[in-house]
């Protein structure tokens, strides 16, 4: 039995994410399909216009099916939203590995394919999380699959501990996320629901200017709602 060529499938997860200019997480799993040509169907969509196709669907995987020939990826929308996301990335990497027969050796490339590009081992680190249920909330990937990838950070951690990189492959990596004019490295990107400002980096919903401006009159709201219910009890209790 052949090893797998795990550097190899990271240049290859370093391709997409260059070529598909993928800077925030989680990622987009329907875009990036679409990106390289491939039109996608829930299963129930596919029984309804093609049942014989839907047949061969359910006959190799109840998860997710790609047909290469036509450029369609199906799944199974029943399944929850992590399992999906998995196993759409989980068919990218038929796809970008360029497997043919569906050996035990090329699922588990395309296992190890979805779990890395759903969730980077750099970008674990340098989104500090600090266990598997961060890492199931930054990437939206299920419980299972965060243990497994964070286990695997930690047994990495040492590469990234500084940015004295040792590899090749990870300081191409770190280059792709670190934005010069921000001069940090970009794991999540969004926009204030304020002032539509990009922000980078949290989870917070307003930017700085829009927090500060907002905080106040908030507090403010907050503490004359505690000086009415006190205000109200004080006098149910013993009248006004």
């Amino acid at each position: 039995m052949m090893l797998l060529n795990y550097e190899y499938i990271k240049y290859k997860i370093l391709d997409v994410l260059t070529e598909c200019k993928i800077y925030s997480f989680p990622i987009d799993c329907f875009q990036l399909l679409e990106h390289y040509g491939y039109r996608i169907f829930k299963y129930n969509e596919i029984r309804k216009k093609n049942p014989d196709l839907y047949k061969l669907c359910m006959h190799y995987t109840e998860d997710a099916f790609h047909y290469r020939t036509s450029k369609i990826v199906a799944y199974d929308e029943t399944k929850s939203v992590y399992r999906i996301r998995f196993s759409l990335m989980h068919e990218l990497g038929h796809i970008i590995l360029e497997h043919n027969n569906g050996a035990p050796q090329e699922e588990q490339e395309a296992n190890f394919f979805s779990s890395n590009i759903l969730a980077p081992r750099m970008v674990i680190h340098y989104g500090n999380c600090k266990n598997r249920s961060d890492v199931s909330e930054l990437f939206k990937i299920s419980e299972e699959a965060a243990d497994i990838a964070y286990n695997d950070y930690k047994r990495r951690y040492r590469y990234y501990a500084s940015q004295k990189m040792a590899k090749t492959l990870d300081i191409i990596t770190y280059d792709h996320f670190y934005n010069k004019k921000e001069q940090q490295f970009i794991y999540q990107i969004s926009a204030c629901e304020c002032c539509g400002k990009t922000i980078y980096n949290t989870k917070d919903t307003l930017c700085d200017s829009c927090f500060t401006a907002n905080e106040v009159p908030l507090r403010y709201e907050n503490f004359k709602l505690e000086r009415d219910f006190l205000v109200a009890e004080h006098n149910w209790l013993y009248g006004e």
